[in-house]
C-alpha cells in the first residue's frame, strides 16, 4: 500500500502542466496571427505597371505573281464561201466520165492598118492598136532617110566634157517619132537636149512586119568626142 500512495501525487502534477503549456501555445498563435494581420493592414498595396500590349508585325503578303500570258497566234480569217450558182442541171456520172468536146469559135483576119482607124458605124471610137515591135523582129527595118546629127554643146566643149548618150524613141507607121527616152548618159544636163533635136529633126521610113509598115522601137547612140 505504501507504493500505490507514493505515486499517486506524481500523477496529479503532471497534468497542470500538459494545460500550461497548450495554452501557452494558443496565446503565442493568436499574438502571431494578431501581428501578422496588423501588418498586412499596414504595409501598403502594391502597384502593378501598366500592362503593355505588344503586337507582333507581320510580313507584308505579296500577292502571287500571275503566270506569264502567252499569245495566242492570229487566226488567219477565213475566206469567204464562193457563191454557187445553181441552174437546175444535175449531171449524171456517164456524162461526166465523157470528155468535153471543144469549142471552136471563128475569128476573122485582123490586118495591122486596120487596127489604128475608125470602126465604121462607131465614130469616135478607135480599134486597139498593137505595141510597138523591136527593130530585130522586123522583116525591114526603120531607114533614115534624112540623118540630124547635133551640134556640140559650146558649154561642154568649154569644160572638157565627153560622153556617148543613148536615146531610144518610136518610129510610127507614117514615119512620125514619139515617145523619147534618154537611156543612157553621164552628163544629161549638157547633152539631152542636143541629142534629142538630133532625133526629132531627123525623118524616118517605117519599118515593115509580113509587107505592112509597123511601129518600131528604135535606139540610137551619140558619140560626142572633143577634136
Amino acid at each position: 500500500m505504501s507504493a500505490a500512495l507514493a505515486l499517486r501525487p506524481a500523477r496529479r502534477r503532471r497534468t497542470p502542466l500538459l494545460a500550461v503549456a497548450l495554452l501557452a501555445a494558443v496565446v503565442v498563435n493568436l499574438v502571431l496571427f494578431s501581428a501578422l494581420a496588423r501588418m498586412l493592414a499596414v504595409s501598403p498595396a502594391v502597384v502593378l505597371p501598366p500592362l503593355v500590349e505588344l503586337h507582333r508585325e507581320q510580313p507584308p503578303v505579296v500577292p502571287p505573281s500571275a503566270p506569264p500570258v502567252t499569245p495566242r497566234p492570229a487566226r488567219a480569217p477565213t475566206p469567204p464561201a464562193m457563191p454557187t450558182l445553181d441552174l437546175g442541171v444535175r449531171p449524171t456520172l456517164d456524162a461526166l466520165a465523157q470528155p468535153l468536146a471543144p469549142v471552136v469559135v471563128p475569128l476573122p483576119d485582123l490586118v495591122p492598118q486596120q487596127l489604128g482607124e475608125v470602126q465604121a458605124g462607131a465614130p469616135g471610137v478607135l480599134a486597139p492598136t498593137l505595141a510597138p515591135l523591136d527593130e530585130h523582129d522586123l522583116d525591114e527595118g526603120v531607114r533614115a532617110s534624112d540623118r540630124h546629127f547635133p551640134a556640140y554643146p559650146p558649154r561642154a566643149q568649154r569644160l572638157g566634157l565627153t560622153d556617148t548618150v543613148v536615146v531610144s524613141f518610136i518610129v510610127h507607121e507614117d514615119g512620125r517619132v514619139s515617145d523619147l527616152e534618154l537611156v543612157a548618159a553621164r552628163h544629161p544636163e549638157h547633152f539631152r537636149e542636143p541629142s534629142f533635136n538630133g532625133v526629132l529633126r531627123s525623118h524616118f521610113v517605117a519599118g515593115r512586119k509580113g509587107g505592112v509598115a509597123v511601129s518600131t522601137r528604135c535606139t540610137w547612140t551619140f558619140q560626142y568626142v572633143l577634136p
